[in-house]
């Protein structure tokens, strides 16, 4: 039987997630990130959906997730020039119902 190792290029929240599925099967891997450390704060933000939490309960991290979090109750969307594009309508109350 021949062994492999997978690469995975970036530390983003793909590239991690894939890591944590390869460390459950004990499938060997290398992650591959451009900055000095694994997922580098550049002021981005993350959103979970009801199907991404599923994905997340099911790696067996959505209770810790859940536990750093924060609800969203009010959003905007920015253009790249500064300028409000619109406001949605607050889903926040809504999300934590799901």
């Amino acid at each position: 039987m021949s062994t492999f190792r997978v690469v995975i290029v970036g530390g983003s929240i793909a590239g991690l997630t894939l890591a944590n599925i390869l460390e459950r099967y004990k499938i060997d891997y290398i992650v591959l990130e451009k900055h000095a450390t694994i997922a580098p704060q550049l002021g981005a933000s993350i959103a979970t959906l009801p199907h991404g939490a599923r994905i997340l309960d099911q790696l067996g991290v959505f209770s810790r997730v859940a536990e750093i979090s924060m609800s969203v109750h009010e959003a905007e969307n920015i253009g790249p020039d500064g300028r409000i594009l619109g406001s949605p309508e607050p889903i926040g109350d809504l999300m934590e119902e799901l």
